[in-house]
């Protein structure tokens, strides 16, 4: 069984940097991030990094400075990986990358809409993420997840039986055991070179963190590629026959598809999709935990002590905008008894319908955001106000927020 646990999101002001762990025993952690980047001032960023290299523990026995078992990215925005490299720098490799699925045409439009250098980061990553991910961050496994939803299939954990019914030890290093996978596309992959690094995650598939035969914490993606707006067919036509240079690092074939890009929409428009990869995590069991808010600074957040199975829903910069767009959602992930979450796309009333802090009714409500920046206005007022009686809390440029605690 899990013996402790922590939630944290870092103050990098208008982006969004959270960070979790669990711990089963000595040598039995598991930790994870769910992107690291910010479009304030990349000090924010720095500082951020360093403090969870040094700062909040979630246990004795945790490494903060050592490896992640797991990154998730949940969209291709410079606010949400702009940190990333900097994040996994001198540090052992990363175990494991999750992030959507996305074409080669929506990932290069979403990166030329940011960047003009052809040799950043976020262009080289758009172009091809699996060799970047590998080459750059060190990461021995990529995951890709498909977009739609599907209901979900109630198991053995999600009805909280008790991991001591289930046979077998609790010994061993945490894995992390992926429910099903398929071989990645040819928007990843030319020439099969990818599969040993790369696989597609299936609609409604399932991470579990296990030791042994014991289900410890368990994560479910959704990727909602409805949201995908719909690219210029010349831009994606374009792209076909630049493809292979593309994904093969051909310098001049990613200099011909910027020009392409430019001839396309034009200095004025920046062609965006919207694809953010939702993320469920939710400790398996039916051991309640003794939590703690180490960061209590709003009168808002009533308890500074929850007693409760801790679980956590990720959003990224997704949209919750509509009754429709819940209802797909939460077909796939299981959002009842939500103790964390954080909040839509900063707190944005366009990615938010009324209600929705009764619907989900979280104990805990994050805001990653820079209220100060009043271009964005985040959190927006009405947003905030909606999740007035679910604990809000904001993390900007210098709050931050862990919760940490030791399960029962």
């Amino acid at each position: 069984m899990v013996h402790f646990a922590s939630l944290q999101f870092h103050p990098v002001g208008q982006g969004l940097f959270g960070t979790g762990c669990i711990c089963a025993g000595h040598d039995a952690c598991f930790r994870w991030f769910y992107d690291c980047g910010t479009s304030s001032t990349r000090k924010l960023l720095l500082d951020a990094i360093e403090h969870q290299q040094h700062g909040c523990s979630c246990c004795p026995w945790c490494d903060t400075a050592g490896s992640f078992d797991l990154g998730v990215i949940s969209h291709f925005d410079k606010d949400h990986i702009s940190g990333i490299t900097a994040l996994l720098d001198q540090k052992p490799p990363l175990r494991t990358l999750l992030m959507p699925y996305a074409t080669l045409a929506q990932r290069l439009a979403i990166a030329f809409g940011q960047e003009s250098d052809l040799h950043s980061d976020i262009v080289q990553f758009c172009a091809n993420p699996v060799s970047f991910a590998h080459k750059r961050w060190r990461a021995q496994r990529v995951l890709i997840v498909a977009g739609g939803a599907r209901p979900r299939e109630e198991n053995a954990e999600e009805r909280n039986v008790e991991p001591n019914d289930r046979v077998g030890q609790e010994s061993g290093p945490i894995q992390l055991v992926v429910s099903s996978s398929d071989r990645i596309d040819q928007e990843y992959d030319v020439d099969g070179s990818q599969n040993d690094v790369a696989s597609m995650l299936p609609v409604g598939s399932q991470l579990t963190c296990r030791r042994g035969s014991d289900a410890l914490w368990e994560f479910r993606p959704y990727n909602d590629q409805h949201l995908a707006n719909a690219l210029s067919e010349d831009f994606a036509a374009g792209l076909q026959s630049l493809r292979i240079g593309l994904l093969m690092g051909d310098k001049e074939a990613l200099g011909s598809a910027k020009a392409l890009y430019d001839c396309t929409f034009g200095n004025s428009a920046r062609a965006r999709n919207e694809i953010s990869l939702f993320l469920h995590g939710k400790q398996m069991g039916a051991h309640s935990g003794h939590f703690w808010n180490r960061c209590l600074t709003y009168p808002r957040l009533r308890a500074a002590w929850l007693d409760t199975v801790l679980s956590i829903l990720y959003t990224g910069d997704g949209f919750l905008d509509t009754c429709q767009r819940y209802e797909n959602m939460q077909r796939t992930l299981p959002v009842h008894d939500l103790v964390v979450l954080q909040v839509p796309h900063h707190g944005s009333r366009h990615a938010w319908h009324r209600g929705l802090g009764s619907k989900l009714q979280p104990k805990v409500s994050i805001f990653s955001a820079d209220p100060k920046r009043k271009k964005l206005g985040h959190p927006h007022r009405e947003v905030f106000s909606d999740f007035r009686n679910h604990g809000p809390y904001i993390v900007d440029k210098t709050h931050r927020f862990c919760l940490i605690g030791r399960v029962i």
